[in-house]
């Protein structure tokens, strides 16, 4: 039995809304479509490949961006743990008697930084300063 649908409609305008095994599936229904779809075919399963493609280079986006995340943030952590200890190990009251000898206005602006670094670290270190 001849379609009454022509062809280009079938190929453009039916199938492409369809999966590849359901265009598959199609070609039952008469020989004039099996013909149709012979050409339609391998579009529909490119463009579904494609897709499949296009979600995995996003899974291993993320993947690859959760990974130097995790990377920078243990690097981040080691970093400010060595500078947690290098502050530890600094004599501030030397530093801010030497400070204070030199008597210049850049001297007073470090001398405030420190006094408010040194209240900051007193609080979250429980130094006795």
């Amino acid at each position: 039995m001849k379609s009454t649908i022509p062809l280009h409609v079938i190929q453009l305008g039916i199938l492409p809304f369809f999966s590849s095994l359901e265009v598959f599936k199609f070609r039952l229904v008469s020989l004039e479509w099996a013909e149709a779809i012979k050409v339609s075919w391998c579009n529909s399963a490119k463009e579904e490949m494609m897709r499949h493609v296009h979600s995995l280079d996003l899974l291993y986006e993320k993947e690859t961006l959760s990974k130097l995340m995790n990377f920078k943030l243990v690097y981040v952590m080691t970093c400010g743990q060595i500078m947690q200890e290098q502050f530890m190990q600094l004599d501030m009251k030397q530093i801010l008697a030497r400070l204070v000898s030199i008597n210049s206005e850049c001297a007073s602006r470090v001398i405030i930084a420190v006094t408010i670094l040194l209240n900051s670290s007193a609080i979250s270190f429980g130094m006795p300063y």
